[in-house]
């Protein structure tokens, strides 16, 4: 699998991929015409399996982004702390890789770049909106959460849905420290070494 910026032809899969892995979520994916995607587009990079684009998600510096307009309070006092806020935002994987072991495969591949490229561009902490049942999968990459919404109204696919979501953070120091953990671990001798 490689990962590269996300071009002009790229935007009819990522706008179908977008489309389905929000719709099986049960969220409402952005409406984006092709002018809204020319002018996001330089925030996105995609995975490419065999040549096919399986996986998307931006990363920006923005500051009227999604967290900025959910969580107002919560990312005040983030932004107030950290000097440079990094977003990541429209996940999206491939329905044909949304197996278990698909998902986790192109999707640690996703997290990993967009907080690479945060890093790279000074960010000293990364945010991101997920859904409840997709915290364990964040949390193993070193975010925690900050804040939760029972219901995230412009996400809603029916009327009178409640689709909840929850504001995670990534710092540096966090993931130096759980770098330094998995290490450690990783050298320590097993039970069964010892015996």
């Amino acid at each position: 699998m490689k990962i590269r910026d996300a071009q002009i032809s790229d935007i009819p899969k990522m706008s179908e991929m977008q489309q389905g892995a929000f719709a099986t979520r049960g969220y409402r994916a952005p409406e984006r015409g092709r002018e809204e995607w020319l002018r996001v587009l330089p925030t996105f990079f995609v995975v490419e399996k065999n040549g096919e684009v399986v996986g998307m998600m931006s990363a920006t510096f923005a500051e009227r982004n999604s967290a900025d307009h959910l969580f107002r309070r919560q990312m005040k006092v983030v932004r107030a702390i950290h000097q440079r806020v990094l977003y990541c935002g429209d996940f999206a994987v491939d329905k044909t890789l949304r197996s278990e072991r698909g998902f986790a495969l192109v999707g640690v591949q996703l997290v990993r770049e967009a907080v690479a490229r945060g890093w790279a561009s000074d960010a000293n902490c990364g945010v991101i909106i997920v859904n409840p049942c997709h915290l364990v999968f964040y949390e193993g990459l070193g975010f925690e959460q900050l804040a939760r919404r029972k219901k995230i109204p412009e996400l809603n696919l029916r009327e009178g849905e409640k689709i909840p979501g929850v504001l995670m953070v990534i710092t540096r120091e966090k993931l130096r420290g759980r770098l330094a953990e998995r290490a450690i671990v990783g050298n320590r001798p097993t039970e069964s070494a010892r015996v």
